[in-house]
């Protein structure tokens, strides 16, 4: 493998890109690009790039759980 390979492979398994969510959230592009631009929403912006670390999503998700469940007791 190529060092820009598995240079690639090493960032993306560690940020998600935008069009990432869509699927795990069951959200079409504009809502996720809405999302990202959120100020609350974890993001770091290389360029253009919109990158959302993996580890601050999944606090990110669990902190919206938490508060959804939280809400309705």
């Amino acid at each position: 493998m190529a060092r820009n390979e598995s240079e690639k492979k090493a960032l993306q398994s560690r940020v998600y890109v935008p069009e990432d969510l869509m699927p795990l959230l069951g959200i079409g592009r504009c809502t996720a690009y809405n999302l990202v631009n959120q100020r609350s929403f974890p993001t770091v912006r290389v360029g253009r790039r919109i990158l959302i670390p993996r580890d601050a999503f999944e606090r990110w998700l669990e902190a919206q759980t938490e508060g959804a469940f939280s809400q309705e007791a």
